[in-house]
């Protein structure tokens, strides 16, 4: 997964330890979405209908 990082927040590195899956999508499910994409648009708009 790559991502980029708002003010604030830090990268976290996962090696693929199957042993971590399950706190790693907990994780990543608890990240808030972004008002807008980078580029322009509402990606709440987009990613609510795939949620």
């Amino acid at each position: 997964m790559v991502g980029t990082y708002p003010p604030g927040q830090k990268p976290e590195i996962e090696r693929g330890d199957p042993a971590q899956l399950a706190a790693a999508k907990d994780r990543v499910a608890a990240v808030g979405l972004p008002e807008d994409y980078p580029v322009g648009g509402s990606l709440a708009e987009l990613w609510g209908k795939a949620i």
